[in-house]
């Protein structure tokens, strides 16, 4: 099972973390990197759609 993590993503997690991303681009910068994405999505356990509302709220 994939930990989540940089370099340990199911094909699920990376959906989630490109899907996250997409929603997220009007506001993530360039330091904004995989590390501080997958942060919010696992504290979400990958439903990008609840990443995204923790993250603008």
């Amino acid at each position: 099972m994939a930990s989540g993590r940089v370099g340990d993503l199911s094909e699920e997690q990376l959906n989630a973390l490109d899907s996250f991303r997409s929603s997220m681009e009007d506001i993530l910068r360039p330091e904004h990197d995989d590390y501080f994405c997958l942060r919010w999505l696992r504290a979400r356990k990958f439903n990008s759609t609840d990443a995204v509302q923790m993250l603008r709220t």
